[in-house]
Order: C-alpha cells, then sequence, then structure tokens
C-alpha cells in the first residue's frame, strides 16, 4: 500500500506535507505510512483514498467488484446496505466497532 500511496502522491505532483495539510495528520505519518513503518486502518486508507480523489481499490491495487444489492439481500441487510453508502468516512469506523459490539 506505501508504494500505491507515493504513486498517487508522485502523479499529483504533491509533497508528503500537501498529501498531510488535506488529510489532517503530521508528514512524518505520511512518510511512515509510504515506507511501511506504520500501519493504517480502512477508514484512514480511504480518507486518503478521498484526498488523492482515487478509488479506494486504486491503492488497495485490486479490482473493485461492483457492489449491489441482490434479490438474495434481506430487507435488512439491503437497509444496512443503503445506511453505509451515506455515511461519511469519519463515522465509518465507528459504525463498524458498534456492529461489531452488537454482533459479540
Amino acid at each position: 500500500v506505501g508504494a500505491r500511496l507515493r504513486a498517487a502522491r508522485d502523479a499529483k505532483g504533491w509533497t508528503q506535507e500537501a498529501v498531510a495539510e488535506r488529510a489532517g495528520c503530521e508528514p512524518i505519518t505520511i512518510s511512515r505510512l509510504e515506507t511501511g513503518q506504520r500501519g493504517l486502518s480502512l477508514t484512514t486508507l480511504y480518507q486518503l483514498a478521498r484526498v488523492f480523489d482515487v478509488p479506494l481499490a486504486t491503492l488497495l491495487d485490486v479490482a473493485a467488484p461492483p457492489v449491489a444489492v441482490t434479490r438474495e439481500a434481506d430487507d435488512g441487510e439491503a437497509a444496512v446496505l443503503r445506511l453505509w453508502r451515506r455515511l461519511p468516512a469519519d463515522r465509518q469506523g465507528l459504525a463498524i466497532r458498534i456492529l461489531r459490539d452488537l454482533a459479540d
């Protein structure tokens, strides 16, 4: 992931400081993410994808399959998916923690 973060930054012509400012973190954080010295959460990765204006799959280097509610999904699953899609990135981590607590 670090190399893809660096490639996205280079493609924009931005410094680590510029990315950090846009992402709301310290430049050392960007440096550590790019070099693999620090792990990152899915929420952070999603925020960086938004900063770079690229799909999350670009930073993960995977093909992103389309997400669709199929006929097999019950009404509850469909409702959760619709709500998830409306959640801002900074609230998704909280939603995951709540769902995990409820499921345990």
